[in-house]
């Protein structure tokens, strides 16, 4: 997810050390336009994923995302 910090960790499933990036999932119901490729309202879900295999690390809430975003 753009503007978000990464985080510096060992991946559980491969053993790297790298650094994670948080990912952003649409999450039921979505409203938006045809006329918009972003969805206008919706409820979402956040993860931290290891960029090296893809392995979901774990699930972070809206305030852990919202701390973790760049000044």
């Amino acid at each position: 997810m753009s503007g978000t910090k990464t985080v510096s960790k060992k991946c559980v499933s491969c053993k790297n050390t790298s650094e994670h990036v948080v990912w952003k999932e649409p999450h039921g119901p979505q409203i938006g336009t045809i006329f918009s490729r972003t969805k206008m309202l919706g409820m979402k879900k956040y993860y931290l994923i290891c960029p090296v295999c893809s392995t979901v690390e774990r699930e972070l809430t809206r305030e852990q995302v919202d701390a973790m975003k760049n000044n």
